[in-house]
């Protein structure tokens, strides 16, 4: 190749990847990203597709687009438009519909309709780690994906997921994973106090510390655990913000300085508790 050749590849090179910078840049105007989505090269396009500035005209139109990574980038998209979110469940591409499933714009309507025995596990899988996941497909998905611990845990996790099928997870004994299982159904926000109380007398360490550390936990599973835990979960219940002011009282008494310190620095003590502190232990 003679000098002018090797000059045009240079510049040829430089030319895809400065159209690959404004089909990245969050803030090029929607009139640029329209023209690099029907650029030559799939990898700009999927650039396009992945810009989170994107208009949803756009991304509609990359939807269809016959490169998989370029639709499965549009899948990812929030700003996707719900409908066409719909359509990629049913995409040719397996890729793609896991994108769509994952996606927190997807109508939960549509990923509600996953119930069936013939749905993909890994399309389950992205749904159920999809915020908007709804309450009966995590129900379904915990009863059929027995005994898969790690999406076990996701469901647990998941703040939509109903009362009874926390109320089965909490119920899983044994360690390692199974505990794992009941210690995210007690850091679930959702977690109903009934189930907290139970767990607060957990056999497992790290089950207990999460309902020391969840504001949804009731006072008295609060006080259960101060009955018996050691300085690491009586310093997560000193602060938990939803800690009552008589255990928090009790709590800035105590021997341990990193369990004072906890009580002392918790949002929810009363100023004169605090005042009450600093002058005892001379602090600011």
């Amino acid at each position: 190749m003679n000098l002018v050749g090797q000059t045009e590849q240079r510049t040829g090179i430089s030319d895809v990847y400065s159209r690959n910078a404004q089909a990245a840049d969050a803030t090029a105007a929607p009139a640029i990203l329209q023209q690099r989505a029907q650029d030559t090269e799939w990898w700009v396009r999927q650039t396009v597709a992945s810009n989170t500035n994107c208009p949803s005209e756009t991304l509609a139109q990359l939807a269809q687009d016959p490169d998989e990574l370029v639709r499965r980038a549009a899948a990812s998209n929030v700003r996707c438009p719900p409908d066409i979110l719909v359509r990629l469940l049913q995409d040719p591409a397996v890729p793609v519909q896991d994108a769509a499933a994952g996606n927190a714009s997807c109508p939960p309507a549509a990923l509600d309709r996953l119930r069936t025995k013939s749905a993909r596990r890994a399309t389950v899988y992205s749904a159920i780690a999809n915020p908007n996941c709804p309450p009966g497909l995590l129900a379904w998905a915990s009863r059929v994906l027995r005994p898969d611990n790690d999406h076990q845990r996701t469901i647990a996790a998941h703040p939509a997921c109903p009362p009874a099928t926390l109320e089965t997870l909490s119920n899983s004994e044994g360690g390692g994973p199974l505990a794992d299982i009941r210690s995210n159904v007690a850091s679930n926000l959702s977690c109903p106090p009934s189930i907290l109380e139970r767990l607060s007398r957990d056999e497992r360490p790290g089950v207990r510390q999460a309902v020391a550390g969840n504001p949804a936990s009731p006072a008295g599973a609060l006080e259960q655990l101060c009955k018996h835990g050691g300085s690491n979960i009586l310093g997560t219940v000193a602060s938990n913000k939803s800690c009552p002011v008589p255990l928090l009282e009790r709590l800035l008494r105590h021997k341990d300085p990193y369990v004072a310190k906890a009580a002392r620095d918790n949002p929810s003590l009363p100023r004169h508790l605090r005042a009450m502190y600093q002058l005892a232990h001379g602090t600011d």
